[in-house]
């Protein structure tokens, strides 16, 4: 099996599992570490004919994300690859060692995932290259669109937050979330967390499976993580303000959207995005949560309908 250039590989892991591996480059200068997993071809010895970048929301854990990637990749040609590559600071451990805080800006989250794109160029010329981003990824990845250098051949934005999140039902509901002061409060709070038992998580999101709890529960114990986290998210009420039409009508052939019927993050953007686009076979609207991820259906029913939107490029 060839291991791409671009990753330090940290485990092996199980038969079906993806690698876990780190993304070291750089961002403004900074030097900066991503979490990233990877799915390799399913056949072996060969180079990927299409591959698929994975961007997730805020939290950018992309171990949400397992579920969702697993069956993407089971469901595609054995010469498919999948990189689900984390936000900067999102995550525990040695990724997490981030020498300037900048580098978790949402700035600087879109040019990691612009550097990660190139490195995935560079590393297989002669693929197809296709993105996916959920929530604030489906944003970063409209921005990877105008990179005019490598465009992909297809985006699939998933439950996407494209402009005006401040406004939208969870955006203002929540909004004295991402002031400063909280932020910095909260990012305090995580050391607290780390005394809370595992029960006390469970009865707070019974719903929840055991490995995603986990994933929370690890991420809720990172100060890093959460001040990383919401800093992210002040900068998406800010930065995140209007509709970007030209992008959509340039673009309108190759991207692919999956809307939930009801969703406090979208609100009433869903209705603009679809009044530029039109209504068509791309646009996907489903009874399922904003955060899909967290459910192991929900992600098998998105997972699908990404299955079936990638099967119509060849």
């Amino acid at each position: 099996m060839h291991v791409p250039s671009f990753l330090q590989i940290e485990d092996s892991p199980r038969p079906g599992d993806p690698y876990s591996a780190t993304y070291v480059h750089t961002v403004t200068g900074l030097p900066a570490r991503a979490r990233v997993l990877w799915w390799p071809c399913s056949s072996p010895h060969v180079n990927p004919e299409l591959v698929v970048l994975f961007i997730p929301g805020n939290p950018g854990c992309i171990d949400f994300y397992i579920e969702y990637l697993s069956v993407l990749h089971a469901g595609l040609s054995p010469r498919v690859a999948i990189f689900g590559k984390a936000h900067l600071g999102h995550v525990l451990g040695k990724h997490n060692t981030v020498p300037h805080f900048e580098l978790t800006s949402l700035g600087a989250q879109v040019i990691s995932t612009l550097c990660l794109r190139k490195s995935l160029h560079d590393e297989y010329p002669s693929a197809k290259i296709v993105v996916i981003g959920h929530s604030v990824g489906a944003w970063i990845a409209t921005r990877v669109l105008e990179e005019p250098q490598i465009p992909p051949v297809v985006t699939l934005l998933l439950f996407p937050t494209l402009s005006n999140i401040a406004q939208t039902p969870n955006g203002v509901k929540l909004a004295w979330l991402f002031w400063p002061s909280t932020a910095l409060m909260l990012s305090y709070l995580a050391f607290l967390i780390m005394f809370i038992p595992k029960a006390v998580f469970k009865l707070l999101f019974e719903d929840w499976p055991e490995n995603q709890l986990l994933i929370l529960q690890r991420f809720c114990r990172s100060p890093f993580s959460i001040a990383a986290s919401l800093r992210m998210a002040r900068e998406e009420m800010r930065t995140i303000i209007d509709l970007d039409r030209t992008l959509l009508q340039k673009h309108r052939s190759c991207i692919y959207l999956y809307y939930a019927l009801t969703d406090d993050w979208v609100g009433l953007e869903r209705a603009l995005v679809i009044d530029v686009l039109g209504e068509s076979s791309q646009i996907h609207v489903a009874s399922l949560p904003h955060a899909f991820c967290i459910n192991a259906d929900h992600s098998r029913k998105v997972a699908q309908k990404s299955i079936e939107w990638l099967l119509t490029i060849g």
